[in-house]
């Protein structure tokens, strides 16, 4: 999958950018900048009724804390950037977010065990390795597979009950398919005289219309003004035609 060159999943880069430097605060990922699932979540409420692509309304230090931090403005997300620009990091964030089943909000994983809120709401996502993968599981999901949580990770769910953000991950699913126009092909012509009057004989520079077709028809022009000229100006007109032709073939 090729990286769209204007947007990520709808988003300008430049908002994208914001959000991975919040990203990176909020869930700090040694290897990839900032962790999928908090990216994914913020792509979530960019893309829900309840927040909007207006990131000034909810990108703001009052919904991330991490944004009142006096050096936040000088947080470096090129990791995160980096690696959700690439192909794989794209396919990562596309798989997250339906996982996350339109989760907008997160709260630190290590915060929520230890005020005994993890396993009491039941439509928490909490994060958990299964089989080397991560997988964001309900309480009861994950009490089933035995796994335990993952506290590098935030655990996601709704504060309150909103409508559910449009299905991006399937709509940006193949973001190379965004339509981009490519240059016209040009015609290269050599610096050596011969080539060059080659590539104008055989119409290169004019498309379908040759340079010898071009002269023929100013020939035919030239005759037929020729017929109505003063008789004694027929006399020259072979010369002057054979004159104006040569610097053409000299």
């Amino acid at each position: 999958m090729a990286p769209n060159i204007n947007n990520q999943f709808g988003i300008p880069r430049d908002v994208f950018k914001n959000i991975l430097r919040v990203a990176t605060l909020e869930a700090r990922d040694p290897a990839k900048g900032a962790s999928p699932g908090t990216v994914a979540s913020m792509i979530n409420r960019y893309h829900s009724p309840s927040y909007g692509s207006n990131v000034n309304n909810w990108l703001i230090p009052g919904q991330y804390a991490v944004m009142e931090k006096p050096d936040f403005s000088r947080t470096d997300p090129s990791r995160a950037v980096s690696y959700y620009n690439s192909p794989t990091g794209q396919q990562e964030l596309l798989k997250t977010g339906q996982a996350l089943r339109g989760a907008t909000d997160f709260r630190s994983t290590s915060y929520l065990n230890k005020t005994g809120n993890l396993f009491k709401y039941q439509d928490n996502l909490i994060p958990a390795i299964v089989g080397g993968t991560r997988k964001y599981l309900t309480p009861k999901e994950l009490q089933s597979t035995g796994a335990k949580p993952d506290y590098s990770e935030n655990t996601f769910f709704n504060e309150t009950k909103r409508p559910a953000p449009s299905k991006w991950w399937e709509t940006y699913r193949d973001q190379s398919a965004a339509p981009t126009s490519a240059p016209p092909v040009q015609t290269a012509i050599g610096v050596n005289p011969a080539d060059v009057q080659s590539k104008v004989l055989a119409g290169n520079l004019f498309g379908g219309i040759t340079l010898e077709n071009l002269m023929k028809q100013g020939l035919q022009e030239e005759l037929l003004t020729g017929l109505i000229q003063p008789e004694e100006d027929k006399t020259n007109l072979f010369a002057q035609l054979l004159n104006q032709t040569r610097p053409y073939y000299s």
